[in-house]
């Protein structure tokens, strides 16, 4: 360090800027005049680096917890040192997860690939859906809070219930008083004041999901897919649960909406590995307390919204500004599993439209069904990493199909 830092200020800062935030903090100990220089230039080098790494962006949550009265992830303050421990604390623990066993990526027999170098590919289609799934995370910093004042009505004070609380004829209606239906309060905490804010929040999400490419699609629902399997098989949901397609888009929708925070913070997590790239990785538990409390409320969150979804068909109903005033239907938020799906559909229809005759793609729209999206994700994934039998993470757990002809899908 004691050579390096007789170079010239200016081919210091330059190095500055390609450096973790341990690399740099040594470098700024090892010579006060050096302190000085990086500390005036702290912004341009902390954005350059930010750059370097992939984080363009103006708004970051914080992974960590810094003020004991946080119920929430903070904002990190950009730019500043804090982005560079950010980013660090991001890469180490994407480092530990696609390394470890939730995903499945601890060797490539676990995948059914056949050499180190297809394990390889795989990982990194990983690892860039997991930057992606926390950069969808990020976009809730950019969410107003105006949302919700300029849309004021109407209130959600009532929900649709279920015929087993009111014998309704197996439909729904809405209810008055929330007190009357415990198991259901938590809906108003998931929509009533944030409904809007959470409709704007998607619609950027969305926005952004329309950007990305269609590998990138593909690998966030591989994430996504992988995320599922790793809470089955680490029983993060209890057992006597009676709802399993619920808990599995709860899973997936988790990684899809919080990233990395939510995977490495899980309840029960055991996926750190011993010398990871950056912080040395960890061989024990995830994330502190308040973490893993925080990441099991996102899950119980989405798990009681996919309840609520799949039991109205989307649509609920609201009650207008005042009391007993039917403001009519109201749609729920498309989760960002199936935004994906349906931008990918979409994708994949008009590639048929574009190497199809006519009639041949017209039999595509009527009979394409999410199956054939998942089918077609499976086959592109396959194909990046070099293994054409690439069937899914639920392929995994039953035999080896035989090969597919192609005929249909991509």
């Amino acid at each position: 360090m004691a050579t390096i830092t007789q170079a010239p200020v200016e081919v210091l800062l330059r190095i500055a800027e390609y450096c973790d935030s341990q690399t740099l903090f040594a470098l700024m100990q090892a010579k006060r005049s050096l302190y000085k220089s990086i500390t005036t230039y702290q912004a341009t080098i902390c954005r350059e680096n930010a750059i370097q790494h992939g984080f363009s962006r103006s708004n970051y949550f914080s992974s960590k917890k810094h003020n004991p009265g946080d119920q929430d992830r903070a904002m990190v303050p950009v730019p500043s040192f804090h982005l560079l421990t950010e980013i660090d604390t991001r890469l180490s623990r994407i480092d530990s997860l696609v390394q470890g066993p939730f995903l499945s990526t601890d060797s490539h027999s676990a995948l059914r690939l056949t050499t180190r170098a297809m394990l390889d590919k795989f990982r990194a289609g990983l690892t860039a859906a997991l930057l992606a799934a926390d950069e969808l995370s990020d976009l809730g910093l950019h969410v107003s809070t105006e949302a919700k004042r300029r849309d004021a009505a109407p209130t959600f004070r009532a929900w649709l219930v279920t015929q087993h609380l009111h014998g309704n004829g197996g439909h729904y209606r809405p209810i008055s008083d929330m007190a009357m239906v415990p198991a259901h309060r938590d809906f108003v905490g998931l929509y009533d004041d944030s409904y809007y804010q959470t409709l704007e929040l998607r619609d950027r999400q969305r926005s952004c999901i329309r950007k990305y490419s269609t590998r990138l699609l593909c690998w966030l629902l591989t994430l996504a897919e992988a995320c599922a399997r790793g809470a089955r098989r680490e029983q993060l949901a209890s057992k006597d649960e009676d709802d399993p397609f619920c808990r599995e888009m709860a899973s997936k929708e988790c990684v899809l909406r919080f990233g990395t925070c939510f995977l490495y913070n899980r309840p029960g997590a055991s996926n750190h590995v011993v010398g990871s790239r950056r912080d040395g990785g960890g061989g024990g538990g995830g994330g502190s307390m308040w973490a893993t409390d925080l990441a099991l409320k996102w899950y119980s969150d989405c798990k009681t919204e996919f309840t609520l979804f799949e039991g109205t068909g989307g649509t609920v109903h609201s009650l207008g500004s005042r009391p007993g005033e039917d403001a009519g239907p109201i749609a729920l938020p498309a989760g960002l599993h199936m935004s994906i799906m349906g931008e990918l559909a979409e994708r994949f229809l008009e590639d048929k439209r574009q190497t199809c005759d006519a009639d041949t793609a017209l039999y595509y729209e009527e009979t394409w069904s999410s199956l054939h999206t998942r089918d077609n994700v499976h086959a592109m994934v396959g194909r990046e990493v070099g293994y054409p039998l690439w069937r899914g993470y639920d392929g995994l757990d039953v035999a080896p199909p035989p090969k597919a002809s192609g005929s249909f899908f991509m």
